[in-house]
């Protein structure tokens, strides 16, 4: 018997709750809010056998007893299982990430931010306020490297060079990481750093190119 089978609802994210964000992750084809993710994450039919272990009496007691989530047959039980649980276990095994973006709300989706704004905050904002891009953290899956195609590494290669040309503020010098908290902040300002000893190696080795050829023939 396992300790999750003594919990009304187990705390850990299951397989089918795994593949299921996984997939809908994979056919968005863009990164993908949390609100939008749960959404179609529900949508889709959980497989055959997808309840798990059988509840003991006393787990069986619990649910009966305590709030059922929002939709407890599916293995997406709730917004807050998805948040705290299958996206969490997919970012410690390296699945998903998080990115920050800024994008333009959908109509629907300013329609929806009006519907939750008092009255007076209603004649505070404007229509032109409503359209303008906002930052959001959206999902989406992370690239295995070891299975790019080459010629895609090699295009990602070239823009480095490219940018080399430019100097050391095309990789990110100077830019403010505060939105980031402290570990993704410290990542970043490592690979900007290791961006930067690029940058330089290219250079140097570019400058070395252009150094006229000495004619060792003259030399006597």
């Amino acid at each position: 018997m396992t300790a999750q089978r003594l919990l009304a609802w187990p705390k850990q994210a299951s397989l089918e709750a795994r593949n299921i964000v996984l997939g809908v992750i994979k056919s968005h084809n863009e990164p993908i809010s949390t609100r939008d993710l749960f959404k179609k994450a529900v949508n889709v039919p959980p497989p055959p056998g997808a309840n798990g272990e059988p509840l003991t009496p006393w787990a069986r007691h619990l649910r009966n007893t305590t709030p059922a989530p929002p939709y407890p047959d599916h293995p997406i039980r709730s917004i807050n299982y998805l948040k705290h649980t299958v996206l969490e276990d997919l970012v410690r095994t390296r699945d998903v990430k998080k990115v920050h973006i800024k994008r333009v709300l959908s109509p629907a989706e300013i329609e929806q931010r009006k519907a939750t704004m008092s009255r007076a905050q209603l004649k505070k904002t404007s229509v032109e306020a409503l359209s303008q891009p906002v930052s959001s953290w959206m999902w989406q899956l992370v690239v295995d490297k070891s299975n790019e195609p080459s010629s895609s590494r090699a295009a990602k290669k070239d823009k480095r060079e490219e940018a080399a040309l430019g100097g050391a503020e095309v990789v990110g010098v100077g830019e403010d990481w505060g939105h980031l908290n402290r570990r993704r902040r410290r990542a970043r300002e490592e690979k900007v750093a290791r961006d930067v000893k690029w940058v330089r190696k290219v250079q140097r080795a570019r400058a070395s190119e252009k150094l006229p050829m000495t004619d060792f023939t003259e030399i006597s």
